[in-house]
């Protein structure tokens, strides 16, 4: 299931995948979450993205936060902020 999640290239785009293989992008993939946590740079969070996120652990995350960090995705960053922070409200809260 790849809801929440949008290319950052454009359709078409060639992208070298670390085993030395090559993948023509014509879509989001259906491996897309995987390929996002492993460090995809050629996929970004959507707005609806919170529906996925809001369901993993804080620790899953955390992880995903550093690497789009370190990647420079400010836009998914804030979106994993913003899950995180209302993740933290609902612990508090019970």
């Amino acid at each position: 299931m790849n809801k929440g999640i949008l290319l950052s290239v454009v359709v078409g785009a060639i992208v070298y995948l670390a085993n030395g293989g090559v993948l023509t992008l014509s879509e989001v993939p259906e491996n897309a979450w995987e390929l996002l946590e492993s460090g995809a740079t050629y996929l970004k969070l959507d707005k609806d993205a919170d529906e996925v996120l809001k369901t993993w652990d804080k620790d899953r995350l955390l992880k995903l936060l550093e690497l789009r960090k370190n990647q420079g995705f400010d836009s998914d960053v804030k979106i994993l902020e913003s899950v995180i922070k209302n993740l933290n409200k609902k612990s508090v809260e019970k």
